[in-house]
């Protein structure tokens, strides 16, 4: 075979093999469908309690509810233009379609992942896609969305939301639009007093919007309550809309993954924690550890004022923690649960630290014993005690 023929049959195979290529596609971030759920502006598991003049345009459910009627406080001052749905059908089919927007949003990938952190988002500019940390905060400061009005922003925080400072905002540069803003937080979102905020919030447990918090959207819990203090919560109205996060090289529409939710967020077996120790470390910290726990070390503390009134929370690993920065000398509620990247579990007993130099019932003074390594009940401190004997042994301690 001559060269010249040689190089012909390379040329037409590199050509087939450039044609056959597969191409790489960038799925577009989409917003999902709330069913039912689009003409509610708050939805909450167990609560509804609101102090001052607040407006709400939408309608406000309650699912499954704390057990009591009513499920909710307070709105004698609320400017409703909506219904309330409490601890009935239409609430739990309210619930429902939003837990299905709460699966659809996890199952869409990051365009941009910041990793196992906390990002801040105070003077971010950010175009359409789906963008992934382990806690997103805006302190004090602007973050910028810029796109059309078809384009969707989608957050995902593998624990918990938090706005802070009344110069804390959300601005648009361009014409999109609340509707296609989607925060998916698998715990907490707190809205700090004066804040502006914008988008449609899905929590895995509570929702909080402190005093004068504005929110142009929806505030849809999960387990728990949503709070509410002289807020204006306006949500718009809201269609399924999908937006290229970045350019694609395939004409191919692209749509929502259908993923299950098991698939997603595996179920859980894990104990539900005690806490075994609550001190006051000074004046405004308090020192908390839990147990019996068995296959994870990762925990989410929420922590308030009262027995109910959960007004913080913090993700741990480990077993204790230290809470600083509390109300100096004022007694502080604790309870505390297992979480994964998807979920948090059941909060085990709460427990109070009191006043300094004042007499607590619930502090139980317990020292807490050493990590469970092992993976049952039964199994507590085996390994640790097998280490301790082989660092005696090697070092001839007694």
């Amino acid at each position: 075979m001559t060269n010249k023929i040689k190089f012909f049959v390379l040329f037409i195979i590199f050509s087939i093999q450039l044609v056959f290529l597969p191409v790489q596609t960038v799925e577009a971030a989409t917003s999902p469908s709330l069913g039912t759920a689009d003409s509610y502006s708050i939805l909450a598991g167990s609560s509804v309690t609101n102090t001052g003049a607040t407006t709400i345009n939408g309608n406000v459910g309650i699912s499954p509810g704390a057990g009591g009627s009513p499920n909710y406080t307070g709105f004698g001052t609320v400017t409703l233009g909506g219904t309330i749905n409490d601890a009935n059908g239409a609430a739990l089919t309210a619930k429902g379609d939003k837990d299905t927007a709460f699966t659809s949003l996890a199952s869409q990938g990051c365009t941009t992942d910041y990793g196992g952190v906390t990002h801040e988002l105070a003077g971010d500019t950010l175009v359409p896609g789906v963008y992934c940390a382990t806690s997103f905060h805006l302190s004090s400061g602007t973050l910028t969305l810029s796109g059309s009005s078809s384009d969707v922003w989608i957050f995902k925080s593998a624990s918990d939301l938090i706005i802070t400072g009344s110069s804390a905002t959300v601005v648009f540069d361009g014409s999109g639009g609340a509707c296609n803003v989607w925060w998916r937080v698998v715990s907490t979102a707190t809205l700090g007093a004066g804040s502006h905020f914008v988008g449609n919030i899905l929590a895995g447990t509570s929702i909080t919007l402190a005093a004068g918090a504005t929110l142009n959207g929806r505030a849809l819990a999960g387990t728990a309550e949503v709070t509410l203090s002289s807020n204006a919560i306006t949500a718009p109205t809201c269609v399924t809309t999908s937006s290229s996060s970045s350019s694609s090289s395939s004409s191919s529409s692209s749509s929502s993954s259908s993923n299950s939710s098991t698939a997603v967020c595996p179920p859980f077996t894990y104990q539900t924690p005690i806490i075994l120790e609550s001190r006051r470390v000074d004046a405004d910290s308090v020192f908390i550890g839990w147990g019996p726990y068995s296959g994870t070390d990762r925990f989410n503390v929420r922590y308030g004022p009262s027995n109910g009134n959960w007004l913080y929370n913090t993700d741990v690993t480990g077993f204790s923690t230290t809470i600083n920065d509390l109300t100096p000398n004022e007694p502080f509620w604790f309870q505390v649960a297992t979480r994964n990247n998807c979920a948090i579990g059941s909060y085990g007993e709460a427990k109070s630290v009191g006043k300094t130099g004042g007499v607590n019932p619930n502090v139980l003074g317990v020292s807490i014993g050493l990590p469970n390594a092992g993976f049952g009940p039964q199994e507590n401190n085996s390994w640790w005690d097998i280490l301790i004997r082989i660092v005696k042994q090697t070092f001839s301690f007694k």
